[in-house]
């Protein structure tokens, strides 16, 4: 028999992470019908273990799918097919999933979680609170989200790069102290298997700034090239790319780390990545000024390659 949210509270804990592991074993601590059943969720479920290696959808910041893989309990074998941050108020009982969260993480007082989304009906699941579940990840899906991810940072400090010419006015720099476009206009993020889309702002508050936005849009086609040959630059020397985290917790600081011109880079980030700049051999971006001329849309795509060891 399933347990009610007065019971189910009593096992929850902040869900602790490993995402470097494909395979791991976790105690469920919470399981119930998934609460949007008015997008085709009516015969799903969602489950929360005391451990995870399954990267969530961020609700604040969604640029990175969550995982998908399996759960394994005894002889049965379920697909899982999303993964979502979850957050849940010991006092109040209240229970939140996704967007739906109504809090920043890390909100004192709250209990944050790795939720699993099951494509199975809640009455028809065999495990149950306290049962020990195995978590195994889909390794191809991981591979072509990391790559695309680690092609995004890239993408960002060669386009910082290739801007600074183009400020007339000292602003934040990144991790290669160049001019901070990427922080000061992104808009959105997208990660996709082997690419990433990313959303620029370049009206009137970045003009403000101090950016030139009449030189960037008469010269986009030549910043397109210069974007991937400082691409193909740092690509010709391939460095181990690192991924370290404060803490084993879903809330811990993490950051993406790798050496460009002999240069240290580090950049906070919370997702999941290759681990060496060699996968991303095939890297490549196009540029693209919308109507207006009010935005920039920057997608940087990969060839489809297998993982190095």
């Amino acid at each position: 028999m399933k347990q009610s949210h007065e019971t189910l509270c009593e096992h929850l804990t902040e869900t602790r992470i490993n995402y470097s592991s494909s395979v791991i074993t976790g105690t469920v601590q919470w399981l119930q019908p998934h609460p949007d059943t008015g997008t085709g969720r009516a015969n799903s479920c969602i489950f929360i273990a005391s451990t995870t290696n399954f990267h969530p959808v961020d609700y604040q910041w969604p640029d990175q799918p969550g995982d998908r893989g399996f759960v394994t309990f005894q002889d049965a074998k379920l697909n899982i097919n999303d993964c979502y941050v979850a957050a849940f108020n010991p006092e109040t009982k209240e229970f939140f999933l996704d967007t739906e969260i109504p809090i920043k993480r890390g909100e004192a007082g709250w209990i944050f979680c790795v939720a699993h989304c099951l494509a199975s009906p809640f009455d028809k699941l065999l495990f149950n609170i306290g049962d020990e579940v195995s978590l195994q990840i889909d390794n191809a899906y991981r591979h072509s989200l990391n790559v695309a991810h680690s092609g995004c940072h890239l993408m960002s400090l060669a386009l910082n790069r290739c801007l600074e010419s183009y400020w007339n006015k000292p602003v934040i720099l990144d991790a290669m102290s160049a001019p901070d476009f990427d922080r000061l206009a992104i808009e959105q993020s997208r990660i996709s298997p082997f690419q990433s889309r990313d959303q620029y702002r370049i009206g009137k508050s970045i003009r403000k700034k101090g950016l030139n936005k009449a030189a960037l849009l008469e010269n986009i086609e030549n910043l397109q090239t210069a974007v991937n040959l400082q691409l193909q630059h740092w690509l010709a020397s391939p460095q181990e790319i690192l991924t370290s985290q404060e803490g084993n917790s879903l809330l811990s600081r993490k950051s993406w780390q790798t050496t460009l011109d002999q240069q240290p880079v580090i950049i906070p980030c919370g997702g999941t990545h290759c681990n060496n700049l060699s996968q991303l051999e095939t890297l490549r971006v196009v540029l693209d000024i919308d109507d207006s001329g009010n935005a920039l849309t920057v997608t940087t795509t990969l060839s489809p390659i297998e993982a190095q060891p």
